[in-house]
């Protein structure tokens, strides 16, 4: 009679974590600030501080880009290639940290846990990322006013 392999159970994570598939994919429209955060806390719930702390750097430096990039177009704005120079160095940091950062942890929870795993909902991550980007552009647009203003004068 052929025997059957044996299948384990895969391992559960210590506790429920944002689907890290998901985190890098909603960071399209709310940058890499959105899944870099999200994966730092997976991170550190999965036992990995190392991970963390490098996702907590990307989150960082999202944060600075974010900050720069209505600064950039403004300081530049009558130049017009400005506006294709901050959509590009925005393109080329998503993408970086994508490919460079973001994958491992969707590679690393497919490999450890499988497809099921005890998972967070995405209610309130989404809810805050929304208003911050709605403040986002709001203190651009206020920035952009300003800057008018001041010309003008």
């Amino acid at each position: 009679m052929p025997t059957q392999p044996e299948t384990r159970p895969l391992p559960v994570p210590p506790g429920p974590i944002w689907n890290p598939e998901a985190a890098a994919n909603w960071s399209l429209p709310f940058s890499p600030a959105f899944g870099s955060f999200l994966q730092m806390r997976n991170w550190t719930v999965l036992g990995e501080p190392d991970k963390a702390r490098a996702s907590g750097v990307w989150f960082i430096a999202s944060i600075v880009m974010l900050a720069a990039y209505p600064v950039v177009y403004l300081m530049f704005a009558d130049h017009p290639q400005a506006d294709l120079g901050v959509r590009l160095a925005g393109f080329l940091f998503l993408l970086t940290w994508y490919l460079g950062h973001a994958r491992q942890q969707a590679k690393f929870v497919k490999q450890q846990y499988g497809t099921q795993y005890p998972r967070k909902k995405w209610g309130a991550p989404l809810g805050i990322a929304l208003a911050c980007g709605v403040a986002y552009l709001g203190m651009s647009f206020a920035l952009a006013v300003a800057v008018a203003v001041v010309k003008e004068l």
